[in-house]
């Protein structure tokens, strides 16, 4: 028996009076999924662009690097099904420091991610050893509709690995390889854009006893952003969200989060980002309180708000 099926056994002897998640799985059914969810589903985009998660469609010359101090409160929480108890945290307080890189090709772009996972504290579960490697995801898009320099549409192919060879401790991995395919778009004008991005992710299927398969999501997300004056500063907002297939027309399983923020200009070619966010409604790997403060830095590059590289503003 694995380390992971050992940890799910004993917290299903723990907790045999009958709890369920308050994220519409219950723990059996979490044990048999073998933790085939993200512990934490937020994911940095590598654009260097205005916002956090979501990729802009115009290409991106050159290399560029990002580090993001993310911290999520209860990502994974326990509630008795009778409303007595306090509600048990099988993810509660996590912090992690994401790093990173992409490298851009004419209109391709290949980057990596790798999460530090530095506090991961858990009422059932033993705190987790200093700074934790997570599941490294490898990522891809390729430019399909470029904005104009006055702005207008844009369209990219993306795609994305999560690769297990990150620490399963308290659910930090995930038992296989996990896949995104999608499309992400954007209008943007002189002072302001929106994007949106639409994909199916694919998960390794598990069959859930008398609860069918958990299986492939859709994935979805909706950014905005505004500029606040010529200092190159802007106001974000963004929300993303996965549903699986097999419960498509049901909100069980549904999984939203929203992510207000700030972002500005650094010197020599930088960036700087912070944002606060929320789940609604909350699902497996969304937060009830997310804070993010992150830097980044990149070339000279057509961005989705015609910027150059960390500074959105800059014609």
């Amino acid at each position: 028996m694995s380390r992971r099926s050992r940890l799910l056994a004993a917290l299903l002897a723990a907790l045999a009076a009958g709890p369920a998640l308050a994220q519409d799985t219950d723990l059996e059914e979490m044990a048999r999924t073998g933790g085939s969810f993200e512990a934490d589903g937020w994911r940095p985009s590598l654009d260097g662009g205005p916002w956090n998660t979501l990729e802009g469609p115009g290409r991106v010359a050159g290399y560029q690097t990002r580090a993001d101090l993310v911290y999520a409160k209860d990502t994974v929480r326990v509630a008795y099904a009778d409303g007595s108890g306090e509600p048990l945290r099988l993810i509660g307080d996590l912090m992690s420091l994401h790093l990173s890189a992409a490298r851009g090709f004419g209109r391709v772009r290949a980057g990596l991610t790798v999460p530090l996972h530095l506090l991961a504290q858990s009422d059932i579960i033993a705190r987790a050893p200093w700074a934790l490697v997570g599941d490294p995801r490898l990522s891809a898009k390729v430019s399909l509709l470029e904005p104009g320099e006055g702005g207008g549409p844009g369209l990219a192919a993306r795609g994305d690995l999560s690769v297990p060879l990150g620490a399963s401790e308290v659910l930090l991995g995930q038992p296989g390889a996990l896949g995104e395919l999608g499309l992400v778009g954007a209008w943007t004008a002189e002072d302001a854009a929106l994007g949106l991005a639409l994909g199916s992710r694919f998960l390794p299927q598990t069959e859930l006893e008398n609860s069918g398969t958990v299986d492939d999501q859709l994935t979805y997300a909706l950014g905005a952003a505004m500029s606040l004056g010529s200092g190159g500063l802007q106001l974000t907002g963004e929300i993303y969200g996965r549903t699986p297939f097999n419960a498509f027309f049901s909100a069980q399983g549904t999984a939203m989060e929203g992510l207000y923020g700030l972002t500005g200009p650094l010197q020599r070619g930088g960036s700087w980002r912070a944002a606060v966010g929320h789940g609604f409604p909350l699902g497996i790997g969304t937060a009830q309180v997310r804070v993010l403060v992150g830097v980044g830095k990149a070339p000279p590059q057509e961005l989705l708000d015609g910027g150059s590289g960390g500074d959105p503003a800059t014609p």
